[in-house]
């Protein structure tokens, strides 16, 4: 057997282009029929996940088109909800300018970004 990133036939060796819709996404083995000769063929599909990482930072953006319930920090209420990668703590523009704290979560990426400087 031969690892290829899509089903071809053993009998006629057609490449399936459209098979990653072929079992529904599943993992493992299931019998499938070759569009091109007809015959069934047994695919044996893996699925690979990978991972990318990178360390959070303090810095937080501006969420376009949300608007602010109620501040975590100062409880203002309108105006532009910011968020960080830490957290999803509402927070408003004045107090992320401020590098304000909203939660523990938050503060301990702080305090580990201060370290490292």
């Amino acid at each position: 057997m031969i690892d290829t990133d899509e089903i071809i036939c053993p009998y006629c060796a057609y490449p399936d282009k459209e098979s990653y819709a072929d079992n529904d996404g599943d993992e493992g083995e299931f019998a499938t029929e070759c569009v091109n000769c007809g015959r069934i063929i047994i695919a044996d599909r893996t699925i690979e996940v990978t991972y990318s990482t990178r360390k959070p930072t303090t810095r937080r953006r501006v969420v376009y088109g949300a608007k602010l319930a109620k501040c975590a920090v100062c409880g203002e209420t309108g105006g532009v909800k910011v968020k960080s990668d830490v957290c999803e703590c509402p927070v408003c523009s004045v107090c992320a300018a401020a590098d304000a704290v909203c939660c523990d979560d938050y503060r301990q990426v702080l305090d580990q970004v201060k370290e490292e400087a």
